[in-house]
């Protein structure tokens, strides 16, 4: 089960939002009221083929990007959704990995795994390139998220996620695991043909490597 699902962020984001736009709007409060009136309107615009629960989980958040970079601009707008986002997502992750009721190495790989494979993911979007004692490297070939901010004109968001990527992974198991997207970064929104994701095992690595 996913326990991500049965916790309402918003209890955290919300609040966190309102504050971080005192002195930026003039009233944040109505800000975010204003943008809850059009979340009906603005989801039934999105095409029907995004899975429903990322729609309920990301819409408002991106919303209020888009509503935010109308006003204040792509790179304010977007410093203030990231902080957001990371917030949100750093619950949802851990709820998601169950990483209250322990973290390993190899429970992470097997929870990165099942959350990228059917029913989670569709079918073929995880391609498995090394998958060792010390590393474990995946190419992620279809990200629906990306599809989804490009759908929008906002393909710049979809880094919003990536950043919470690079938090959990690599708040995970901090002494014992590195993650990143390889070198130079490579992923979809950066043009490539799928997004790299590498696990290296720093804690006890063989020294053959």
């Amino acid at each position: 089960m996913d326990k991500s699902k049965g916790f309402d962020t918003s209890k955290v984001t919300i609040p966190l939002l309102e504050y971080l736009l005192e002195g930026v709007l003039d009233d944040p409060q109505r800000f975010i009221e204003d943008c809850n009136r059009k979340l009906a309107e603005f989801k039934a615009g999105i095409e029907p083929k995004f899975p429903k629960d990322m729609v309920e989980e990301r819409a408002f958040y991106l919303l209020c990007y888009i509503e935010l970079k109308r006003l204040l601009g792509q790179n304010k707008a977007y410093e203030i959704v990231r902080i957001v986002f990371l917030a949100d997502g750093i619950v949802r992750m851990n709820l998601a990995f169950d990483t209250a009721h322990g973290r390993s190495f190899e429970k992470l790989v097997d929870k990165t795994i099942a959350l990228n494979t059917p029913p989670n993911a569709p079918e073929g979007a995880l391609k498995i390139v090394e998958h060792s004692r010390d590393r474990f490297e995946i190419n992620l070939v279809h990200c629906v998220y990306w599809e989804l901010c490009c759908s929008l004109d906002i393909p710049e968001a979809t880094t919003l996620i990536c950043q919470v990527d690079d938090a959990f992974f690599n708040s995970y198991l901090p002494e014992e695991v590195r993650f990143s997207h390889g070198s130079p970064c490579t992923r979809l929104v950066d043009g490539a043909q799928a997004c790299r994701f590498i696990f290296t095992r720093i804690l006890g690595l063989s020294k053959s490597r």
